[in-house]
């Protein structure tokens, strides 16, 4: 029984852990660098300095609270976000940039109609479907090892249409890359919808077609 306790309380402390992260307040400002905007309750640090050259180390989350955040203009087209082994979620609000920045991290998380304006993301980028990203940089605003991984109604810009072409690769609807099947992107412009892959929709038709024969029995 008490070994069983400790175990619990060493998961318990494992979770929180895992789960704490520095919070948007947004209560002053727009600014990202200033600590007022941020709730640090659940971190062990008292101050986001190392947001502007991606050396935080910690989670954060960009929450609808208060004023939305901005990421200002720095000289020499740095990197801001989190250090190597933290993330970033945008929750239900958008986080735009003033500059041609980008930003970096393990991963970032777009979530619950959740929106990112950046220049270049090096980093692992997961957009749920109802949530969006603008890549606004021209020429390789996916740098290095990134990936952006697209459900099924997410919604994505880039600099132009060639882009998608270029960085095809490195984009992901659902597990297939647009490299391998340029239909997982529905376009208009610039812009795109990730939508279902057409074998997936030829199995969901099939699925319908057996449904409907079952109930006509």
């Amino acid at each position: 029984m008490k070994k069983t306790l400790i175990t619990t309380m060493l998961s318990a402390l494992c979770l929180g852990a895992a789960e704490a992260a520095i919070i948007w307040t947004g209560a002053i400002d727009s600014d990202v660098t200033n600590d007022g905007n941020w709730d640090f309750s659940g971190s062990a640090l008292t101050s986001v300095a190392g947001i502007t050259n991606a050396t935080l180390a910690d989670d954060i989350t960009f929450t609808n609270a208060g004023t939305a955040a901005q990421i200002g203009e720095s000289g020499g087209q740095p990197s801001w976000g989190v250090a190597t082994g933290f993330g970033i979620t945008i929750d239900n609000t958008s986080v735009g940039t003033a500059g041609n920045d980008g930003i970096r991290g393990d991963s970032i998380d777009i979530i619950n109609g959740g929106h990112l304006s950046i220049f270049f993301a090096g980093l692992v980028i997961n957009v749920d479907g109802a949530s969006s990203i603008n890549l606004l940089g021209g020429g390789d605003p996916l740098p290095g090892a990134a990936v952006l991984n697209l459900a099924t109604g997410a919604e994505v810009t880039m600099a132009s249409r060639a882009e998608y072409d270029q960085q095809g690769a490195q984009i992901f609807v659902n597990g297939t890359s647009f490299s391998s099947d340029n239909a997982v992107l529905n376009f208009t412009g610039a812009d795109a919808v990730a939508v279902p892959e057409p074998g997936s929709m030829s199995l969901l038709g099939l699925a319908g077609a057996i449904l409907l024969l079952r109930r006509r029995k």
